[in-house]
Parts: C-alpha cells; sequence; structure tokens
C-alpha cells in the first residue's frame, strides 16, 4: 500500500486571505490586510504579532486553540484562491 500526501498550501493555493480573515476574527485587532502580510513577510508568527499587541500567555493559548479549530473550517477554506497560470 502506498499513501500520497499533497501539500497545495503556498505551492498552488494563496491561503494569505483565509489566514488574516480567520485572525482578525479570533482578534478584532484592527490591522490591516497590508500591514498583517508585511508582519507575515518579516516572519512573525502569529503568537509574535499578539504579543506586539498586548496578548497575554492565556489569551495566546485561547487565540491558539481556536485557530487550530477552525484553520481548515470550510467558510475560511473558501477565501483560498490558486495562483495565477495554476
Amino acid at each position: 500500500m502506498c499513501n500520497i500526501l499533497f501539500d497545495l498550501d503556498g505551492t498552488l493555493i494563496d491561503y494569505k486571505l483565509r489566514i488574516y480573515k480567520l485572525f482578525i476574527d479570533l482578534t478584532g485587532i484592527s490591522l490591516s490586510y497590508k500591514s498583517f502580510l508585511m508582519y507575515r513577510f518579516n516572519n512573525y508568527s502569529n503568537v509574535r504579532i499578539l504579543q506586539k499587541f498586548g496578548y497575554n500567555e492565556a489569551q495566546l493559548l485561547e487565540f491558539s486553540i481556536n485557530w487550530l479549530k477552525l484553520i481548515e473550517r470550510e467558510q475560511y477554506l473558501d477565501y483560498d484562491t490558486l495562483f495565477p497560470f495554476t
């Protein structure tokens, strides 16, 4: 038996809007899409961004738990798009 795993995020699929929408929905932080992408471009994790906004350990844990529960929900996956010419 052979198992094959495909990971399309970032290769064929642009997921940036999905992670932005979920981030904003979970935090309510007023952060533009452009600013969010700048943080991510500079290798800031969600936790590091939230620390800049004063989140404490309990808030970070709650965010992380909710992130894992919701990131693959259809309402957020609908934000994914194929990269041009894919």
